[in-house]
């Protein structure tokens, strides 16, 4: 089954995946490999991942709730874990829908969900509300920090929003749409249309959709923020200093990767890839690194390492 979600830990020395299997993986990263210590088999299916902290992930699900599970369980641990059923436990969290993205800094949980909502809680006192940016027409199914004070959400709108997320005022719209369109590779039909009972659907039927499903933001003085299109083949691309200085132009570039994209992870100053197989691509991951002229580039296969 796919792996949908990658979460690396500080150092990058250990990774969190999930995917349709419903298990959250612990993998220790050991020369350049990976070697499974931990799985928690979770409830529901994992729209989104968060460290909390280097001992904690966040795990936020399709019925609005967002878990907290320990990292590095001891014996002692998973035999506590066994007396507590996965029904019975208790989210930091939850919204009236589907969360599809989260971020968390010391003071704050900020979630979004599918009716459009960005939600601003306390950490860890989830229950408590502090305000909610809205400005989106559509689903949020995206969202990134790009410094403590300025989030960068997206969803299924065609553009992306700035905020000032402790006052949930909107700074700036960024449109997208021609950037994104431009590499949409799966299309979209509509959960009501009768050609879904079609045994033979035709390649170009439906239509190309935004849905933002990934921001990325990297580290360094100016980073870059990459952000990922459901569908879409490309990782698109541009500095932080481009939509935070008014005086920039905004400039979004983007690598095309020749399928669509799943998730996009950093790790060590690369940018990691997991790709839709099911749509013919030969290798499930790739890797990204930035080059001398500043743009992001797809690595052979011999030199991923």
């Amino acid at each position: 089954m796919p792996i949908r979600l990658l979460e690396f830990t500080p150092g990058s020395k250990q990774l969190v995946s999930t995917g349709d299997d419903k298990q959250l993986n612990l993998w220790d990263i050991q020369e350049d490999k990976l070697k499974l210590k931990d799985t928690i088999l979770l409830s529901k299916r994992a729209n989104s991942l968060k460290l909390l902290d280097e001992h904690t992930i966040l795990v936020g699900d399709k019925f609005g709730d967002i878990f907290a599970y320990k990292l590095n369980r001891t014996e002692e641990d998973k035999e506590k874990d066994k007396e507590v059923k996965n029904k019975d436990k208790e989210p930091l969290l939850g919204h009236v829908s589907m969360v599809n993205d989260f971020t968390v800094t010391p003071s704050h949980i900020i979630s979004a969900d599918r009716d459009a909502h960005i939600r601003v809680s306390r950490n860890p006192l989830g229950y408590v509300i502090d305000n909610f940016c809205l400005g989106h027409s559509k689903f949020v199914t995206a969202i990134g920090l790009l410094n403590e004070d300025i989030l960068l959400s997206g969803g299924g709108d065609d553009f992306i929003i700035l905020w000032d997320w402790k006052n949930g005022k909107e700074i700036k719209r960024f449109d997208i749409r021609e950037a994104v369109l431009s590499h949409a590779s799966v299309r979209a039909i509509r959960i009501n249309d009768k050609m879904l009972k079609s045994d033979n659907i035709p390649a170009d039927y439906g239509e190309h959709i935004i849905c933002i499903d990934r921001i990325l933001v990297g580290s360094g003085e100016d980073p870059l923020v990459a952000f990922t299109s459901c569908g879409a083949t490309g990782v698109f691309y541009a500095r932080r200093s481009s939509f935070l200085d008014a005086d920039k132009e905004f400039n979004i570039q983007a690598v095309d990767l020749q399928h669509p994209i799943i998730d996009l992870a950093e790790v060590s100053g690369k940018y990691v890839a997991t790709l839709d197989t099911s749509r013919g691509a030969n290798d499930a991951v790739a890797v990204l690194t930035l080059n001398s002229d500043g743009e992001v580039s797809k690595n052979s296969s011999n030199d991923s390492d």
